[in-house]
């Protein structure tokens, strides 16, 4: 499977608060590295790997549930595909560094794998963080347009 990077901007009332700035960069590392995670302990007994997987990401079991994913004992191998695509867990303190306090828009991109979709990303923006508006597109989207 192949990556591109993925575009979210999500606009707000006001500026960004310092804890605002911060609960968005603490969520999107969290997603990411929930990613990784499932990553590597996909085929699991869903007994064994949701409650690890809630108590070390709640914030992320909590967006899976926006999603309609069963985190108490639903499939956790290809069920959750797509669903954490926040950036690798390598570069995605990079990707959260432009997430300032005193922005009233957040410019936010990162590497995930293609043909995911940040739909959910951007509804959680504006539930969780207040965003007035958040929209989102992938390179993909070029070929789709062309």
């Amino acid at each position: 499977m192949g990556s591109c990077y993925y575009y979210l901007r999500a606009s707000f009332k006001s500026p960004l608060t310092r804890k605002q700035s911060h609960n968005i960069k603490s969520f999107l590392i969290e997603v990411s590295k929930a990613e990784d995670f499932w990553q590597d302990n996909r085929g699991t007994d869903p007994s064994v790997f949701w409650p690890k997987f809630n108590k070390l990401f709640p914030d992320a079991s909590r967006y899976l549930v926006s999603q309609n994913i069963n985190t108490t004992n639903g499939d956790c191998n290809n069920n959750i595909a797509g669903c954490l695509e926040a950036g690798w867990t390598n570069q995605i303190e990079d990707y959260v560094n432009a997430i300032q306090a005193g922005q009233t828009e957040v410019h936010y991109s990162a590497e995930v794998w293609h043909l995911c979709s940040w739909e959910p990303l951007a509804k959680w923006f504006k539930k969780e963080f207040g965003a007035t508006k958040a929209t989102w597109f992938s390179e993909e989207d070029r070929y789709i347009l062309d």
